[in-house]
């Protein structure tokens, strides 16, 4: 695998960290704007939390596994 793959492997990783932490930072966000209906718009990732930590745990792991496998 070439160091181009590992880069989009490590990006999807970071990808789908950012897509896990919506569980937490939106409603902090909302709180500190004053705004409580933007918390609520997504509730819909908490069932999904579990299974986006796990993507990403693999898809990271594996990614730097290709990168400093050497």
């Amino acid at each position: 695998m070439s160091k181009e793959n590992s880069k989009v492997l490590l990006g999807s990783g970071l990808l789908l960290a950012l897509a896990s932490s919506l569980y937490c930072v939106v409603p902090v966000l909302a709180i500190l704007g004053g705004v409580s209906g933007a918390a609520s718009a997504f509730s819909w990732a908490a069932p999904l939390r579990l299974y986006l930590l796990g993507a990403t745990a693999l898809v990271l792991g594996f990614a730097f596994y290709r990168a400093y496998r050497s």
